[in-house]
């Protein structure tokens, strides 16, 4: 009996220092990154195929207003309605491709013998991956992004990353997958599922302004 009681307290001791963990806001734009580069709060997955790793991350309204903000400046409410009127109709994610942790290549020069390949590959990537991605909700509904645009296409990096960004509909309202259908590095079909929960319980960011 003592022991059961032992073991119910355990469990309410636990909770309740869950529930107290728990944050419905944030104090600062650092605590927002780091959240949503935690694979265990579902808004970054990451996916390995051979030598490639695709990386994929939602980014939130309030990470791209305070991207751009000077946060060593004075910010005010206004500023920030400003900016959230740019992206509270759009939807927008960071993917990155590159090599697995073992690989020490630049991902434009996979696979290629010589300027000519390396030229139509890197016009590829650049042209040719919105055709190659779709969000599906659980429905079937299928949403093809509106921009994707490489950040860094002339970086000494092994990485690149695009930016894709979708206009809003009723896919936040439901669990949905991210597909890249990778036909440039031939990866074959990549899922990335999302929770509707997730990205609509992202805590907010909530300045002193």
């Amino acid at each position: 009996m003592k022991f059961i009681l032992y073991i119910t307290l355990f469990c309410l001791a636990c909770v309740a220092n869950y529930s107290c963990n728990r944050t419905n806001t944030f104090a600062s734009f650092e605590q927002l990154t780091k959240y949503i580069s935690i694979p265990e709060n579902g808004l970054a997955k990451e996916k390995t195929v051979g030598d490639i790793t695709f990386k994929l991350k939602y980014l939130p309204p309030d990470y791209l207003i305070y991207n751009q903000l000077d946060l060593t400046q004075t910010v005010n409410r206004q500023m920030i309605d400003s900016l959230g009127k740019r992206y509270k109709s759009s939807v927008t994610f960071l993917l990155s491709i590159g090599p697995d942790e073992r690989g020490n290549f630049d991902i434009t020069k996979y696979g290629i013998n010589n300027y000519e390949q390396f030229a139509k590959q890197l016009e590829q990537l650049c042209f040719s991956t919105r055709d190659w991605i779709i969000i599906r909700d659980d429905k079937g509904n299928e949403f093809k992004p509106s921009i994707v645009h490489m950040e860094n296409i002339n970086a000494l990096e092994k990485y690149r990353n695009v930016i894709v960004v979708f206009d809003t509909g009723n896919y936040l309202a439901d669990n949905f997958s991210f597909i890249f259908s990778d036909e440039l590095f031939n990866t074959g079909i990549n899922k990335f599922y999302f929770k509707a929960s997730d990205i609509n319980g992202i805590p907010k960011i909530i300045l002193k302004t």
